[in-house]
């Protein structure tokens, strides 16, 4: 079975249905850093909740297609210049995420996380690195 196999069956166990799963999953982010509470403090959860459900997604199809769409390049900006998220706060992320299917994915194996890694690096990866590319840039580059 392909990883990408394993990481959807896996979604479809602790997410598909699961109305529980984005809650387990921002309680165990926000515990892992002090700052984490103070950026969630004024946000509307039931709101970052979709809005993670969607990036999982985003970011699962750059994956395939190492593609970015408007809306992941966008969360890249948002997350670089807005909430100033860190190399150690995406890595304090995916371990918030592997804690999560671990509790909330039956056949949570060494496997299974190894597909998540696997599945989601390259985007999270365009995340940390994207940079937004200007008109001025472009010129510039000739």
């Amino acid at each position: 079975m392909s990883h990408l196999e394993l990481f959807n069956d896996s979604y479809e166990r602790a997410i598909g249905s699961n109305p529980h799963f984005f809650d387990t999953f921002y309680d165990l982010f926000i515990a892992k850093s002090a700052s984490f509470a103070e950026k969630f403090t004024h946000v509307s959860m039931e709101r970052q909740k979709l809005m993670l459900r969607d990036a999982i997604n985003f970011l699962m199809s750059y994956s395939i297609n190492h593609q970015a769409t408007d809306y992941l390049e966008q969360l890249a900006i948002k997350h670089q210049e807005d909430i100033r998220v860190s190399t150690e706060d995406y890595e304090l992320w995916l371990d918030a995420l592997l804690e999560t299917l671990a509790i909330h994915d039956p056949h949570y194996s060494d496997d299974v996380a190894a597909s998540w890694i696997q599945t989601l690096t390259p985007g999270i990866t365009f995340m940390q690195t994207y940079r937004r590319t200007t008109d001025q840039d472009i010129r510039n580059s000739y």
